[in-house]
């Protein structure tokens, strides 16, 4: 027993001088430093992943130890540029097809299927085809049945949302809130002509459509 102890004693000593060997206060931290700092209060798969992805987009990274890691900093990239980094969530990014006339939008649009306004709710509910999640719709009120791209055809506009990391997942049912409008707004007919995606780290179907869309910065 006396000997275990011993070398259980050694073994931590080895440690604790190639530990200091190796610390170097001028070094410049890195994403390793990062997620080493602060793995041990973080709990869950998802909450270890959003770590990861938050330390790789702050710190550069001077490894690459892991098959794993050289494809999350390359995700981090892509997102980068897509306008999808770990903030995203926070804010409202808004395609409308009256201010954007393109394929993608209209695409985007033509999956979301069954929508009803009811007026005295203020919420309209829908079916999202889309592959991602939609946080939010945009919905014009027209004297007419057929939708266009033209601003001026539509007489009243409102938003209807919870928030950006909430809504109606791919391939759901379900309802939304939305702004006021007036009373007689429920005698014309409706369009939705914009919406908003959930903002979703851990789900690639919005990075992939808005790269393969032309949605991102070179």
């Amino acid at each position: 027993m006396r000997f275990k102890n011993i070398y259980l004693l050694l073994i931590l000593f080895l440690f604790a001088v190639n530990a200091n060997a190796q610390w170097n206060p001028f070094k410049k931290k890195t994403a390793e430093d990062c997620i080493l700092e602060k793995i041990k209060d973080t709990r869950g798969e998802d909450a270890v992943r959003a770590l990861q992805q938050s330390c790789y987009m702050k710190y550069d990274s001077e490894s690459s130890s892991s098959g794993d890691d050289k494809f999350l900093k390359e995700k981090v990239k892509r997102e980068k540029k897509c306008d999808l980094d770990a903030d995203a969530y926070k804010y409202h990014h808004f395609f409308a097809i009256i201010a954007n006339n393109k394929p993608s939008t209209q695409i985007t649009i033509s999956n979301i299927k069954r929508p009803k306004y009811n007026q005295q709710e203020r919420t309209i509910e829908l079916q999202n085809n889309n592959s991602f999640g939609l946080s939010g719709v945009f919905i014009g009120f027209l004297n007419g049945k057929t939708c266009t791209s033209n601003k001026n055809d539509y007489e009243v506009t409102t938003y209807c949302s919870r928030n950006t990391k909430e809504g109606i997942s791919p391939g759901s049912y379900g309802k939304l809130p939305c702004g006021s409008v007036p009373a007689d707004a429920a005698r014309l007919g409706f369009c939705v002509i914009g919406y908003s995606p959930i903002y979703d780290q851990f789900n690639d179907d919005l990075l992939i459509f808005k790269e393969k869309n032309g949605l991102c910065n070179q």
